[in-house]
């Protein structure tokens, strides 16, 4: 794919599967007695680094924390960090996404309907089975949310809107972040990386209360 992306797309970023990468870190470091802070440690510092500076720090204190300086592999994807962390693709537009998962599922929905052993024209006949039957399940999944759809508050103009667009699935996420900010009180603070600002998020949603929004979502 390398080869092939840098020939068709020159201009292209080739980005690395971030959850492919995590699920080889696991693979390669299980074995090792503190597996679970290791693994918590590390999905830390990936994603909530902010600077690249701050994930050098952080980086270099994971490393002698868990005396993990002669592993070749961890060594191995530092030195790509730069194609697979997200702190070095913040300023370029990637949709929201980190992994190659929207293209997997679409190969796993294309290998019902033919393998690698189908002929020209029987592939052509059969991705047109296969899209008439993606457009014929949209079609039953949007009037069964027509027909029952999720109860919205007007008062909320979130989800007036999105109540009008989205299906109950993803409308159904619309609601517990409204809710969420409903109940979050955010705070700035001290301004200690140069441009980048800085808050704090606290919720005061009493936990009886998460259970019924989450009753009324399902």
């Amino acid at each position: 794919m390398e080869g092939a992306i840098k020939k068709v797309f020159p201009e292209t970023k080739h980005r690395l599967c971030l959850w492919h990468i995590l699920q080889n870190a696991d693979k390669n470091l299980k074995d090792h007695p503190q597996f679970s802070q290791i693994d918590r440690d590390l999905r830390t510092l990936v994603h909530e680094s902010i600077t690249e500076e701050e994930l050098q720090d952080m980086w270099d204190d994971f490393m002698e924390k868990y005396n993990l300086r002669r592993n070749k592999w961890l060594r191995g994807a530092w030195d790509m960090r730069q194609r697979w962390m997200p702190v070095f693709w913040k300023d370029t537009f990637c949709a929201g996404m980190s992994s190659t998962q929207r293209s997997e599922q679409t190969n796993r929905f294309i290998k019902t309907y033919m393998s690698i052993e189908t002929g020209l024209m029987q592939f052509m006949e059969q991705y047109e089975d296969a899209i008439e039957k993606k457009v014929e399940d949209e079609k039953v999944n949007n009037a069964k949310d027509i027909k029952s759809p999720l109860k919205w508050d007007p008062m909320i103009l979130f989800e007036d809107i999105f109540s009008k667009v989205y299906t109950n699935s993803k409308f159904g996420e619309v609601k517990t972040e409204v809710y969420g900010c409903i109940s979050t009180n955010v705070e700035t603070l001290p301004n200690s990386l140069g441009f980048i600002k800085r808050f704090r998020a606290t919720s005061k949603v009493m936990k009886h209360f998460g259970r019924k929004i989450e009753e009324v979502l399902k």
